[in-house]
Parts: C-alpha cells; structure tokens; sequence
C-alpha cells in the first residue's frame, strides 16, 4: 500500500508543476491589461507606467513567473486587482459556498444514481430497465443552465415554493441555507445523475455475469444479498473513479450554477476576476481548483483497490 500510494503520489507532482506553468501563461492571453482596468484613463500614460511597476507587469514573463511561483511556496498568493484583499483569503471564502453545493449534489448523485444502476442492471432489458435508461438520457440530454432556469420557473417564479436566486450558509442558519441550495443542488444532480447510473449499471451488468455471482445464487442467497455482498463491493469501482471526475466537472462548471443562482462561490467570483483583468486572482483560483482536481483524482486511485481486488497494491 506503501508502494502504490508513493507512487500515486510523486505522479502527481509533474502534473500540478505542468498547471501552474499553463495557468500562469494561458491568462495572459487573455486580452485587456490590468493596470488600465486600474487607471481607467488610458491616456494618463505616466501613472500607467507606474501601476505596472506596482503590479510587476514591467518585468519579463519568466521573471514574473518565477517571481509568483517563489511567493506561492510561501503560501502568498498575492493582493487582488479589484478589491486589494488577499487573494487566498478571498478564494477559501468563496470555495466555501461552492464547496457546500458540490459536496452535496455528488451525495445525492450517489445515492440515487448507484442504486439506480444496480436495479437497472438486475432488471435488464426489462420496463424497470428501460424507464431508468430513458430517463438517464434524458437527463444527459439537457444542460444543467436550462434545469436551472427552468426549476427557477417553475418552483421560484410560479409556485412560489421555493426562493428563486441568493443564498444563506448552513453554519449560519441550517434550514434556510438547505431551502435556498434545493434547486442548485437539483439542478446539478440532474445534470450528472446520468454518466453515473450508466457506469453503474455497465459495471454491475458485468459483475452479474460473473461465475461467482452464479455461485452466490446456487448457494441460496437472495437477490437483495447477492446484490449488496457481492455485486455492489465490485462494481462500484468503476463507479468510483466517475465520482472523482464528476467532482473536477463540477468545480470546473460552478460558474454556470452560481450565476443562475447568484451564489456567491467561486465561479462568479473566476468570472468577475477575469472581466477585471484579476490576473492574481485568477491564476490563484485556477490553481487552486487544479490542485483540489488532482487531490479528488490521487485520493480516488487510492481508494480503487480497496473495491477493485484486480488492482494490486
């Protein structure tokens, strides 16, 4: 276990190095100068000048590079453009909004979609099988922006049952933070439920062709403890890995969530820090998300062999 999760671990090493050089460098593609979001007037050239040298804009691009990844060792991000705070401070503020979303809709995506699976798996090519793979496509079909809008619609505008946009944390009052995260948290677990249930349902289908599985049932065990004994601990792995991509898409597409719901969480602060030309900003949120995509992936393969006996440790 030593061995594989060493490994596991220095793999992972080049990939966050090849990040940061890739986020550093790709955002400043992105047209726009920073300072001149800062002055304002364009024609003031000599406090233009000056904001640069303030901002470190005046010195090469390596130099710059450099000079941000030796701060980041020191746990500085740097000060943001658009409101001189500090850019960690400002990004773990908002992860917590966004962190709470996520977490819960991959809960509810396991819950439903797992089990989901596994019935459609053991009800193959039969109406119970059919209704579960009909609706898994719809699902897949339809973008989580228009779930969003139209559970907006529906339960926010018309009914009236629920709040249609804002947001109240859990830690501060529980039941009215759950009241205003129903729909996002809908929203996103409609949009992924499907890829899950899929792989669920593939990897269970292959498990119950399984010799063991025959044996299992010759032996005189119910359906349900052939399922959860048997079936269940194998092909959940497979599943598994789905799980930990989902979460990567998930923090990678929380900008188009929060906005239809003007959550305050990281996404819409990426989007206002790339409309201000927030270069600290969003080099600091983008390596941050890639940081946690590359922990979910590493804690995923070390938790696969734990369900895949095949993967040897």
């Amino acid at each position: 276990m030593l061995r594989y999760t060493t490994f596991r671990i220095l793999a992972a090493i080049p990939t966050l190095f090849l990040v940061t050089i890739l986020v550093f460098f790709f955002i400043r593609l992105v047209p726009g100068d920073p300072a001149a979001v800062l002055v304002g007037d364009i024609q003031n050239i000599g406090r233009l000048e000056e904001v640069r040298r303030e901002l470190g804009l005046d010195r090469s691009i390596p130099e710059q590079f450099f000079a941000w990844i030796g701060k980041i060792f020191q746990g500085d991000f740097g000060v943001s453009i658009m409101n001189q705070a500090p850019v960690l401070d400002t990004i773990l503020d908002r992860f917590a909004v966004t962190a709470q979303v996520i977490l819960i809709a991959v809960l509810f995506t396991t819950l439903i979609a797992v089990p989901a699976g596994m019935i459609a798996a053991w009800r193959q090519n039969r109406l119970t099988d059919n209704i579960i793979v009909v609706s898994t496509i719809a699902a897949m079909s339809v973008p989580s922006f228009w779930i969003g809008l139209t559970l907006i619609l529906i339960f926010g505008i018309e009914l009236g049952w629920l709040p249609a946009v804002g947001y109240v944390s859990l830690f501060e009052d529980f039941s009215r933070g759950a009241v205003y995260l129903i729909m996002p948290v809908a929203a996103l677990v409609l949009g992924e439920v499907g890829g899950v249930l899929r792989m669920a349902r593939a990897s269970t289908i292959e498990i119950m062709r399984r010799d063991y599985i025959t044996h299992a049932r010759a032996k005189g065990l119910s359906e349900a403890a052939v399922l959860s004994q048997h079936a269940f601990p194998n092909a959940f792995a497979p599943t598994l890995t789905i799980l930990g991509m989902i979460i990567g898409s998930l923090l990678g597409g929380a900008a188009v969530i929060e906005t239809v719901f003007t959550l305050p969480g990281l996404g819409r602060l990426t989007i206002d820090a790339i409309s201000s030309r927030d270069y600290p900003m969003v080099q600091g949120i983008l390596l941050v998300v890639a940081v946690i995509y590359v922990l979910v992936n590493l804690i995923t393969d070390l938790l696969y062999p734990l369900f895949d006996p095949r993967v040897k440790l």
